[in-house]
């Protein structure tokens, strides 16, 4: 059974104060008192991860298109490599050489994962970016290629990249990834 972020912020947080209160015994306080102070901290903790998950929520953490600072392009992620199996954790594009480099998490068990277990480093895997510069010339999806994965379970990093034509990488406005299946064996990997 998976935690929810907000359990594991929870307990991440906690954690130093379940420590930090075994050594806290003091003469003049006693146990009574060492709770309801750490039941308060809890309390208190609870309602600032509440708050940081509204934010987050608010935000706009999960939708399909990622807002972008002024200069730099528009990433529109397919639910497949924006929440499941897959979470994205950071991305960046060199504009000067036109390199694209995404890490994702691997959060759920991949479905098409035979198309991911047998991919070496350097080779294409089931996902593309279409990179689109906002002018009347057509988008040419472009295969991601796997750079470090040790393993495809849930829990692992998956370090992805792929190569733009620099003039092309300097135009963009807007990168569109999705999942490309491997061609004959359909979403569920020929399942």
């Amino acid at each position: 059974m998976a935690l929810e972020p907000g359990l594991w912020a929870l307990g991440l947080l906690t954690l130093p104060l379940l420590i930090a209160a075994g050594p806290l015994v003091a003469d003049d306080i006693d146990r009574a008192t060492q709770i309801e102070g750490l039941e308060a901290r809890l309390e208190g903790l609870t309602r600032r991860v509440q708050a940081l998950e509204t934010l987050l929520k608010e935000s706009g953490r999960g939708s399909a298109s990622a807002p972008a600072p002024k200069g730099e392009p528009t990433w529109d992620l397919d639910d497949y490599s924006r929440s499941s199996p897959f979470q994205l954790i950071q991305r960046n594009l060199d504009r000067k050489n036109g390199r694209v480099d995404l890490l994702l998490d691997v959060i759920e068990p991949i479905p098409d994962l035979r198309d991911w277990a047998t991919v070496p480093r350097g080779e294409p895997v089931p996902l593309q970016l279409t990179p689109d510069t906002g002018d009347a010339g057509a988008s040419i999806p472009v295969a991601l290629r796997l750079e470090r994965a040790t393993r495809f379970e849930p829990g692992a990093r998956v370090h992805l990249s792929a190569q733009l034509e620099p003039s092309v990488a300097k135009r963009v406005r807007q990168i569109r990834v999705a999942h490309a299946p491997a061609s004959g064996t359909g979403e569920d990997g020929g399942r």
